[in-house]
């Protein structure tokens, strides 16, 4: 299941799962199939409700009907996060870029750091780049996203 965050021609930001097809409001579908639908009011709602909201999208997925799909031109896609409460980064986290980068191996440990949440944009939003500073670089980019709170939790425990 591919989650979305996107505005739709309303202006309402929502929660969707992005299908071939296009995109379905999830809390929109959930409720007209009597599914509970609090769960689905935004992406940071429905990962901290955790395996049974994702398994009550799967159920609204699995009983859909392609009247339930948006086309991807009326909507506006989103970071998946609208408003992360922390970024943590990673830099020069692979050799070619740090070869790149300092002529030099990578650090022997982490470098990281933070970006603030106003940073990140959706896949059709413009990139700005700063006055002043035209020589931008691309980079790839992974995301991990943490749907529940945790702290010291053993290794063998981090699947969980």
């Amino acid at each position: 299941m591919r989650l979305v965050s996107y505005r739709g021609t309303d202006g309402v930001i929502r929660l969707g799962a992005l299908l071939v097809q296009g995109v379905v409001d999830l809390q929109a579908a959930a409720q007209s199939m009597r599914v509970p639908a609090e769960s689905f009011v935004g992406m940071s709602t429905f990962l901290a409700a955790g395996e049974a909201a994702q398994s009550a999208a799967q159920r609204v997925l699995d009983k859909l009907s392609s009247g339930d799909v948006l086309p991807l031109t009326n909507v506006h896609l989103l970071p998946p996060v609208p408003r992360p409460g922390k970024i943590v980064a990673v830099g020069l986290n692979y050799r070619d870029h740090a070869m790149e980068s300092f002529a030099k191996e990578p650090p022997k440990a982490p470098i990281l750091f933070a970006k603030f949440p106003n940073s990140i944009a959706g896949p059709s939003d413009d990139i700005v780049i700063p006055l002043g500073n035209p020589n931008v670089d691309y980079e790839a980019e992974l995301a991990v996203v943490v749907g529940r709170k945790g702290k010291a939790i053993p290794a063998g425990k981090a699947f969980e």
